[in-house]
């Protein structure tokens, strides 16, 4: 095989790589954004052989960067457009990361709040007008009647 083979095979083998990876991406993107986490833990394994694989290729073609001059100039341009779009879906799927990760905290600070102010002390004045220390507790309810 020549090395004009070689690096329109190995372009070829990463432009779709690029489009396997953006495909992923905007399938976890959406599970997050569904909050359907049950999905995103299952993308994870993938993704990160996905992740390994582009590091891999791009070594590949960094050692044929010699070679790139005589690859096919339309597999050049497929390759800047799926590049393109990666980036963007990349950037989508950073935000949404963010997104989820802010909205969890502000949940989890919520009940963690919530949990403290039900067990604080507070001083207040009793029936018989003495400034006292009580401590909050959770209401139960009889459903005995």
């Amino acid at each position: 095989m020549t090395n004009k083979q070689n690096i329109n095979i190995e372009l070829s083998n990463m432009l779709q790589l690029i489009k396997d990876f953006t495909e992923l991406l905007d399938l976890e993107t959406k599970a997050l954004r569904a909050s359907n986490f049950g999905l995103v833990d299952e993308i994870q394994a993938e993704k990160r052989t996905m992740a390994d694989r582009y590091s891999n290729q791009i070594e590949l073609l960094h050692q044929l960067k010699s070679e790139n001059q005589s690859a096919k100039d339309s597999l050049k341009e497929q390759i800047i457009i799926a590049r393109t779009s990666f980036t963007e879906t990349l950037k989508k799927n950073l935000t949404t990361l963010d997104a989820v990760k802010l909205s969890s905290k502000r949940i989890m600070d919520k009940i963690i709040g919530a949990a403290r102010e039900s067990v604080e002390e507070k001083n207040v004045y009793t029936p018989n007008g003495f400034y006292t220390s009580e401590r909050n507790t959770p209401i139960s309810i009889d459903h005995n009647l």
